[in-house]
């Protein structure tokens, strides 16, 4: 029974001898791994780029801080408002964020991403000791088992889910931020209309508008655990201007303070 090993060893040594013998093809084997590699350059960087656009685009960045609308995901949205209405052992104390509702083809969560991040960058000081200062939901999260489910759907019918968002709208509706019409709306009855609508989104949840945002407090530092901001879109014409606004929401000032 022939050796694997050996027959491959004499093979690659005849070949060795035959290049030996035949110095002439040498130069024209070097050219063509020099061509072959000059060709692949342009691939290579190409891939290079493409995989860094996609750790750096919003999409990726949310889905950094994802809670899933699968219940068998360890990080979901159900397990985040059945804590949120956990009254004895709360696994939310102490803790902050912005809870954000994106979905993978909304341009003003593009927007708003960038936003996040220069918050994320200039206020290091004010989120020192905040593991994570951002929770997102996709509202167009898709069951690969089962695409025709619509999971955001599901979370929306859920009873804890309706009590929570319509807490939320009452805390909003009662901000000072709200009733200043700082909604960042052209229209304050249309925002006013579009922020009824988060909890009534049951009856079709692609009405649901994104980007959505919440600032749930945990900490100490409020006399009303829970939401304390709610509001629809990130305002700004620059990244600092929106980071700037996530400040003013974040410590009850400017927008958000008396």
């Amino acid at each position: 029974m022939k050796k694997t090993g050996s027959t491959s060893k004499n093979i690659f040594v005849k070949f060795w001898n035959w290049l030996k013998n035949t110095a002439w093809i040498q130069p024209l084997l070097i050219v063509g791994v020099i061509f072959a590699i000059i060709f692949s350059i342009p691939a290579i960087s190409s891939a290079i780029d493409n995989n860094k656009e996609r750790r750096n685009s919003p999409v990726t960045y949310y889905a950094n801080y994802q809670l899933s609308l699968k219940k068998s995901e360890k990080k979901n949205a159900y397990k985040l408002v059945e804590d949120y209405y956990n009254t004895t052992d709360n696994p939310l104390a102490g803790q902050k964020f912005f809870l954000v509702f994106v979905n993978e083809s909304c341009e003003a969560c593009n927007e708003a991403q960038k936003g996040f991040k220069a918050f994320q960058s200039e206020y290091k000081s004010e989120l020192k000791g905040f593991k994570n200062p951002l929770r997102t939901i996709f509202t167009d999260e898709v069951d690969k088992d089962n695409k025709k489910e619509d999971l955001f759907l599901n979370w929306l019918k859920d009873d804890a889910t309706m009590d929570f968002l319509d807490e939320t709208v009452g805390i909003a509706k009662s901000s000072y931020y709200y009733n200043k019409k700082f909604l960042g709306q052209s229209d304050f009855a249309a925002a006013d209309s579009v922020l009824d609508g988060i909890n009534k989104a049951y009856d079709q949840s692609n009405s649901f508008a994104t980007p959505t945002i919440f600032l749930i407090d945990f900490t100490d530092d409020t006399n009303t655990p829970g939401v304390q901001q709610a509001f629809i879109s990130l305002p700004g014409a620059t990244n600092i201007e929106k980071a700037a606004f996530l400040y003013d929401a974040w410590t009850g000032t400017g927008n958000f303070g008396k």
